[in-house]
């Protein structure tokens, strides 16, 4: 017996293709899967789904059915509550107004500037139409039908487009249009009577 001693356990032969030791993998630990999750998921989006539908069905029946003696020549309703951008047809500029104000004198009335930009997305733009006062009814959702008398609130600063008379634009030379008012409120220079052929 060459190289050992006798009653010695015999160690094995080495492996050179041996790697690193082998760890277990660790257990995965198990995540219940909560139908409740989907279950309120689906029973939301149904609900709303089906209020959608009884809202769409709502206004064939009963308000699309109250303007059939109106023609309208099947162009978009403006309707009182509605916040709107005003386009002039030729150049396509859109009616704006922001917090600065015109020139004060005799001729000027120093109230908020009111002009008209080729900009499509400036919220500057938007008009807000309203009742001429507290006292003649417009109710959110109602049609503007023609020859009614509105008013006109810029959105982000709150006053009414006006005109006046005795006042001259510092632009042209007509008549001036401005802003006027606080909060909505203002007087017969902010009454426009709605018209078209």
């Amino acid at each position: 017996v060459h190289g050992r001693v006798h009653g010695e356990p015999q160690s094995p032969p080495p492996n050179q293709n041996e790697g690193p030791p082998q760890v277990p993998p660790l257990p995965q630990p198990e995540v219940p899967v909560e139908s409740d999750h989907f279950s309120s998921a689906a029973s939301s989006l149904l609900f709303f789904g089906v209020s959608f539908l009884i809202g769409i069905v709502a206004y064939f029946l009963f308000w699309h059915n109250s303007l059939e003696s109106i023609d309208f020549n099947e162009q978009t309703l403006v309707t009182c509550g509605s916040a709107i951008k005003l386009n002039h047809a030729r150049t396509s500029y859109r009616l704006h107004s922001h917090n600065v104000r015109l020139p004060y004198g005799p001729r000027f009335s120093g109230q908020q500037s009111v002009t008209c930009v080729p900009y499509q997305n400036n919220p500057e733009s938007l008009w807000l139409v309203k009742s001429i006062s507290d006292d003649v009814p417009c109710n959110r959702g109602d049609p503007i039908l023609k020859d009614s008398k509105i008013r006109l609130e810029h959105v982000s600063t709150g006053r009414n487009l006006h005109s006046h008379a005795n006042f001259m634009s510092p632009l042209s030379g007509n008549q001036e249009v401005s802003a006027f008012g606080e909060n909505g409120n203002g007087d017969s220079g902010d009454h426009f009577q709605v018209t078209w052929k």
